[in-house]
């Protein structure tokens, strides 16, 4: 399917994971509920690894930040297809080119605007995260920024009957 296309992903690839996904392309509400749930995770795991680091070293602090996120988002949208806020909504990220698994070379690519937003504007931090995704509730195919950079789209696992 070309991005031209504009559609879902190819019906034809992968017959194990398409037969669990509807097609139908994730919303904004969907993906910003399951952002939400992320950031939390993500939250919550930096700060208990924080807490074994010495208050005065900011430094390190920031780095393991920028560790947890990058382990938690590239890591996961490449073994899983999905984080566990998207896992919780039933959405799954796929290559928008053919609707495979995404690539470590995509999953990378999805998280690098988010690093380059906690290390370089993290005075604007959260106002800076808002416009790169709801990007995906203004553009073509639900596919904001990050869905453009790294070549995929967020669709909809269908419930298992």
């Amino acid at each position: 399917m070309s991005e031209a296309g504009g559609g879902p992903p190819d019906s034809s690839a992968e017959p194990e994971a398409r037969s669990r996904r509807s097609d139908a392309l994730a919303v904004i509400g969907q993906r910003v509920a399951a952002r939400i749930i992320d950031w939390m995770l993500i939250f919550c795991i930096w700060a208990v690894v924080a807490l074994l680091v010495d208050d005065g070293d900011f430094p390190l602090r920031g780095i393991i930040w920028a560790g947890v996120l990058v382990a938690y988002e590239a890591g996961l949208v490449f073994l899983r297809g999905r984080t566990m806020g998207k896992e919780l909504l039933n959405l799954q990220i796929v290559s928008f080119v053919d609707g495979s698994a995404p690539s470590l070379v995509q999953a990378v690519v999805r998280v690098l605007p988010v690093l380059a937003i906690v290390i370089v504007g993290a005075q604007f931090f959260a106002f800076l995260l808002v416009l790169l995704y709801f990007t995906a509730g203004f553009m073509e195919n639900n596919r904001g920024v990050i869905d453009r950079l790294a070549g995929t789209v967020v669709v909809i696992v269908a419930e298992s009957p």
